[in-house]
């Protein structure tokens, strides 16, 4: 049986027992509570980690792409082609026009090279003056230009077959009929069988920008002429002079150097092909310095009638020197 004495020793040993446990909880949950507040306040770091953390991301992304895109698009635009454009068009402008300029100044300078003395000293080798015999053209045909066409109009040589034209030269000669014609000049020799050609060109030719490629057609112009007329004589007139105020102011190249270039490669042409013969100037065509004499022509270039027939009664007796 349980008594009070009993009772009252029990609930003093559970005193005694819980007494000290009582103390150390007590001093115990401070500690605990210390401990804790770092937890406490975790969640402001972790607040504060966040915007700290992403803020650098997200402002700098699109400040990077920002900058580089429109940067990089006009730097490389005007590098590229602004450049080469003012570059090129200005170097290769220049240089293109200087080096064409000097190939007309080419011919001029051709031209002066052979001096006109070797033309007055051909003209004693004529044959000995006398009564021509304009007979001796009968079976002959003259093909050339206006300055050849006057000595038919005016009736000075009224034999042979005429083939003239005014402007006629050696490229038109294949292409342009006589004004009275249905074909081009040279194909009139592919009928016929002549005796002797008599060819005038040159003064029409005087302005080319290459006296040489004057002489080369020539020289082409007078094979053909015996590709069409093989048992003919082929004769290259020299070309008469022109008045010294021609020569001194002509726009056309129409000077007396060039005419005696031409007359000189005239002469070296007939001279390198034996059915070939050069028919001299006649010395009254020659005046002072070499031109024509200021009576001989109206315009410095055509003769009038006088001195057509000085000159027609030359080329007769020349070619009656080869035919007869």
């Amino acid at each position: 049986m349980i008594t009070k004495k009993k009772i009252v020793s029990a609930v003093l040993a559970l005193i005694f027992i819980l007494h000290p446990l009582a103390g150390c909880v007590r001093t115990e949950l401070p500690a605990a509570d210390e401990t804790a507040a770092p937890l406490t306040e975790a969640p402001p770091a972790a607040k504060t980690d966040e915007p700290t953390g992403e803020p650098p991301v997200s402002p700098t992304a699109p400040a990077q792409t920002e900058e580089i895109t429109p940067g990089s698009a006009p730097t490389e635009a005007p590098a590229v082609s602004p450049t080469p454009a003012p570059v090129e068009e200005p170097t290769a402008a220049p240089t293109s026009a200087p080096t064409t300029a000097p190939t007309p100044t080419a011919a001029p300078t051709q031209a002066p090279m052979p001096t006109a003395t070797p033309k007055p000293t051909a003209v004693p080798t004529a044959p000995p003056a006398g009564t021509p015999d304009f007979s001796v053209f009968d079976n002959c045909c003259f093909v050339g230009n206006s300055t050849f066409e006057g000595l038919h109009l005016y009736h000075v040589i009224d034999n042979g077959a005429w083939y003239t034209r005014v402007g006629l030269n050696v490229n038109t000669v294949y292409t342009t009929p006589t004004e009275h014609g249905s074909v081009p000049i040279i194909d009139e020799l592919n009928h016929g069988s002549y005796e002797g050609v008599l060819l005038m060109f040159g003064q029409n030719e005087c302005g080319w920008p290459s006296l040489d490629t004057f002489l080369n057609k020539y020289r082409q112009l007078v094979e053909d002429v015996h590709a069409r007329q093989p048992g003919a004589k082929v004769f290259l007139t020299g070309v008469p002079p022109v008045s010294q105020h021609v020569s001194d102011t002509s726009p056309y190249g129409v000077t007396n150097p060039h005419i005696s270039y031409i007359n000189s490669g005239l002469e070296a042409i007939a001279g390198s092909i034996p059915y070939a013969h050069f028919i001299t100037v006649p010395s009254e065509l020659i005046g002072p310095g070499g031109a024509l004499p200021a009576e001989a022509s109206n315009d410095g270039i055509h003769l009038n009638k006088t001195y057509l027939g000085y000159w027609a009664n030359h080329i007769c007796r020349s070619a009656a020197a080869v035919l007869r």
